[in-house]
């Protein structure tokens, strides 16, 4: 722009006439004295000079407000860079940058204002060169007055410049604070993810435990109707060993009435046999007594028998004893294993019996730990659930608040955003505080409602008794 002034100027016609948007590019007028002895000389050679060198003023002047406008035009070129290289970010940080970019827009706006700010502080120029003619008597008021304009001019591009200092700097921060806050709630959501894998590992591990105690309770359920037929068994074998025995009682003491009665009958029949004998002998007695009465008197009356006599009796009557010993022996020993046999068969009864409780007591304690387990997987699905509902709430109330700002934040003028940001990043360290501590003490919870469904576990193992969840029955 500057150099198509001057290539205006050069090509005119008539450089020495006065042309509307003529701008010299003379050194700027350094103090007051300066400007005074300028328009001196001005007044002693004629109008013209005192027009160039007002021009040449207001065009460095004019020029450093380009330049300055270039540097913010810089600045704001690297602002656009800065957002755009962040756009990589979360749906938070795209916020933050959407809200930048309106700064920004409102930046370029105050700018373009600017701009024509110096369009009019042009158009005052050429006003003022139309007007230096009449300027000659106030010379030291007209040099004072833009004195004060170029200082006021200065002062608020400096303002202008502090104010985009401050907003690059804010907009940092704030993309710096959700950036931090991103990490961290990346960082936060995989620590979840582990305690729920690790949730999911122990409920998997329990649906194992499960699926094994059913298994063992209905092998144990099979082993029980095994040994419940097999005592049926051997309780027929025992109903028919009974009555076995019985039959062989019965038999056996009707033997041995009948042998009793042989033996009564060979006892008599011996008896009978040795009074026969004792009747012979005392017939043979009195056949002799009569033959011996004359030598009775002289040797003495004795009565005598044959040895073979009296070794066949009394041989007789030792088989006879004997023969009914052997009976009775004989009788009394089938008795003893008749006996023996019942308590052999008993005994298996109670084996049998004993064997039934244990298999009953293995099926009672293989029901307890199904029981268990099914409750601590019931117990430990639904801390899960619980604690899945209250996350979801809390990141469907920390979603709904960035809305709510975000909506609320164009309202905003750019004065009050800029505080904002400088006082969002403590209000952000807070939030995020109290969501971590909200976080820590849901795990707080849910962690220790695991380890106590566990310790009811091992304490009802041990016990011995099962416990039940509220509305269940027991089995």
């Amino acid at each position: 722009m500057v150099a198509k002034i001057r290539q205006s100027v050069v090509n005119s016609p008539n450089p020495t006439k006065p042309v509307v948007g003529e701008i010299d590019t003379s050194p700027p007028i350094q103090s007051v004295k300066d400007a005074v002895s300028l328009f001196a000389e001005g007044a002693l050679s004629g109008e013209k000079p005192v027009i160039k060198k007002a021009k040449s003023y207001f065009a460095e002047s004019v020029w450093a407000k380009e330049s300055q406008l270039h540097l913010a035009q810089k600045e704001l070129t690297k602002l656009k860079e800065q957002l755009k290289n962040a756009e990589t970010t979360k749906a938070q940080v795209e916020v933050e940058l959407e809200k930048a970019k309106r700064v920004v827009e409102e930046l370029t706006q105050k700018l373009k204002v600017l701009g024509e700010s110096r369009e009019s502080a042009v158009q005052a120029t050429e006003d003022s060169n139309s007007q230096a003619k009449k300027l000659k008597e106030e010379k030291c008021e007209l040099t004072k007055n833009l004195e004060v304009q170029l200082s006021e001019t200065m002062n608020e591009i400096g303002s202008l410049q502090e104010q985009m200092e401050n907003t690059k700097k804010s907009d940092l921060d704030s993309l710096k604070s959700v950036t931090v806050g991103l990490d961290d709630a990346k960082e936060l959501l995989l620590k979840l993810s582990g305690q729920e894998n690790s949730v999911r590992s122990t409920v998997e591990a329990l649906r194992m435990e499960l699926e094994n105690v059913q298994r063992e309770h209905y092998e144990l359920k099979e082993k029980e109707s095994k040994t419940e037929s097999i005592v049926e068994s051997l309780r027929l074998e025992l109903q028919k060993s009974e009555a076995e025995i019985e039959a062989n009682l019965a038999k056996e003491s009707k033997a041995r009435e009948i042998k009793l009665k042989e033996a009564l009958e060979e006892a008599e029949e011996a008896k009978a046999a040795e009074a026969s004998a004792l009747d012979q002998i005392r017939v043979l007695s009195a056949s002799t007594s009569d033959a011996a009465h004359s030598s009775t008197s002289e040797s003495g009356a004795k009565i005598t028998i044959s040895r073979e006599e009296f070794e066949s009796l009394v041989h007789k009557a030792e088989e006879c004893d004997k023969l009914a010993d052997i009976k009775v022996a004989a009788a009394t020993a089938q008795v003893e294993a008749a006996k023996a046999s019942e308590n052999e068969v008993l005994k298996r009864l109670e084996e049998t019996q004993k064997e039934i409780e244990d298999i009953k007591t293995e099926t009672q304690e293989a029901m307890k730990r199904a029981n268990m387990a099914d409750a601590a997987r019931r117990a430990v699905e639904s801390e899960l659930r619980k604690w899945r509902e209250r996350e979801q709430k809390k990141a469907a109330e920390v979603a709904s608040q960035i809305l709510a700002e975000t909506r609320m934040s164009p309202e905003l003028s750019p004065q009050h955003y800029r505080i904002q940001k400088q006082n969002s990043p403590p209000n952000k360290v807070e939030m995020k505080k109290l969501e971590k501590g909200k976080v820590s003490v849901s795990k707080k919870v849910l962690l220790p409602n695991i380890s106590g469904i566990f310790h009811r576990k091992k304490n009802q193992v041990e016990g011995g008794s099962p416990s039940y969840l509220p509305g269940e029955n027991p089995q």
